[in-house]
């Protein structure tokens, strides 16, 4: 809402800028749009947006930064062919040189998108060299932040969490697409009953706010939805039969990830995200959202 409205006026005007300090001000306004575009919901919009905005910039680094945003929309979107061409596009500075770039949080977006791909692939042992780069670009941020406050470091440990539960789930994955061809439903379901409950136990422990929630919930919705699809069916309607209990549960889990959304984005008063995470709630478990909304209707 006003945070979106205020990136956007200091974006209006020419698009050269006078000196660094501008160009400072400028990228931090443009990459303020993206993070309010995603927290809304409009994550195809916020994908558009930083890919606009990284064909005005001539410097390698700022457009870095831009297309670590697109990356982290395309993923979220399921747009896995942008994703590839996108996490391929142009060259990285060597990884001692981001810190002096300021570009730690881009290194880590590029290598969290990388470690999905290599998700989609199949291959753990590649999705845990991804993390590992992933965590090793938090380092720096950690350490600066933790000398301002635990609320700044709060954030990067929440990078950590959804890398450690990325890596975690690269081998149920890759065992769910070994099997896809012969077995219809998910691999060894009491293995990934175990990994659901685990993301659960985490969320709640975890602070309530949409920008705290946000990533983790988002790693989880693309992790069910990567699931459906090696299991050979697309992410609808339950089929019939054995494979049935699997994707009903696949379907709650995703329409209970987005409702927890909407019920952060209410308790913050945006409304945007909240309609926007039901209708992606109906989607997946119209019955559980309906309930769900209308319990939140009556509570307010």
């Amino acid at each position: 809402g006003a945070a979106l409205n205020g990136y956007q006026l200091r974006l209006q005007g020419p698009c050269v800028a006078s000196s660094a300090a501008d160009e400072s001000s400028r990228l931090e306004a443009q990459l303020g749009l993206c993070r309010c575009l995603r927290l809304l919901g409009l994550v195809s919009q916020m994908k558009d947006c930083a890919e606009g905005a990284a064909r005005q910039w001539h410097r390698q680094a700022e457009r870095l930064q831009l297309r670590a945003c697109a990356s982290s929309a395309a993923w979220r979107l399921g747009e896995w062919g942008e994703l590839k061409r996108l996490a391929e596009q142009g060259t990285s500075p060597p990884h001692d040189e981001w810190s002096s770039h300021g570009l730690a949080e881009a290194l880590y977006e590029l290598q969290l998108s990388r470690a999905l791909l290599a998700l989609r692939a199949g291959s753990p042992a590649t999705v845990a060299a991804h993390c590992d780069a992933a965590r090793a670009a938090l380092v720096p941020l950690l350490a600066a932040s933790s000398v301002e406050s635990y609320a700044h470091a709060y954030t990067h440990l929440v990078r950590l969490q959804v890398v450690h539960e990325l890596q975690a789930a690269a081998p149920l994955v890759a065992t769910a697409a070994d099997s896809a061809a012969a077995h219809p439903a998910p691999a060894d379901p009491g293995r990934l009953e175990e990994l659901f409950h685990f993301w659960e136990s985490r969320l709640g422990a975890m602070a309530s706010s949409l920008q705290t929630l946000e990533p983790a919930i988002a790693l989880h919705i693309c992790i069910r939805k990567e699931l459906a699809t090696r299991a050979g069916v697309e992410v609808g309607p339950a089929p019939a039969g054995q494979a049935a209990l699997s994707m009903a549960e696949l379907q709650r889990g995703l329409g209970g990830s987005w409702l927890r959304l909407a019920k952060s984005a209410r308790a913050a008063g945006n409304a945007e995200s909240e309609a926007n995470a039901l209708m992606q709630a109906r989607l997946h478990a119209p019955t559980l959202a309906t309930l769900a909304s209308a319990k939140m209707e009556w509570a307010a």
